[in-house]
């Protein structure tokens, strides 16, 4: 089960263990980007970007959010962590920083039942997670 698009890169250690291990069945499942998900975020009008609207949960905001939307900033290569921090900045990829609270309630919701769901299949799951608890 994965919430965070900078674990991506484990997928390749996975199929490198997989290959090891005869007989073991991994699923990785990326919850961030699932249809029900998405449409949830495109009902609204809005895209999903790394670290904005999409992250700020009402229960785990630590402070005040900008107004206003940031413009998209993509890497046209694969960048270090200094050059990283020096293109995005405040960590946001791009898009709103906030929306309406009802909008990002309903969104955990649908995240909250997508994730039940697919945990509830004859899956084994390896679950890496970012600092944010569910209530």
């Amino acid at each position: 089960m994965n919430g965070h698009g900078g674990n991506s890169p484990a997928t390749a250690l996975l199929s490198e263990l997989v290959n090891e291990l005869p007989g073991l069945k991994v699923g990785w499942y990326s919850w961030r980007v699932a249809p029900s998900v998405t449409k949830a975020a495109e009902s609204a009008g809005l895209v999903s970007n790394h670290a904005a609207w999409i992250e700020a949960f009402p229960f785990c905001r630590v402070a005040e959010l900008p107004d206003g939307v940031k413009q998209p900033v993509t890497a046209s290569r694969i960048l270090n962590a200094e050059e990283t921090r020096a293109l995005y900045g405040d960590g946001v990829f791009g898009g709103p920083y906030k929306a309406d609270d009802a909008l990002i309630v309903n969104r955990h919701q649908v995240v909250t039942h997508v994730v039940y769901a697919t945990l509830s299949r004859d899956y084994c799951f390896i679950c890496l997670t970012t600092n944010t608890t569910l209530p």
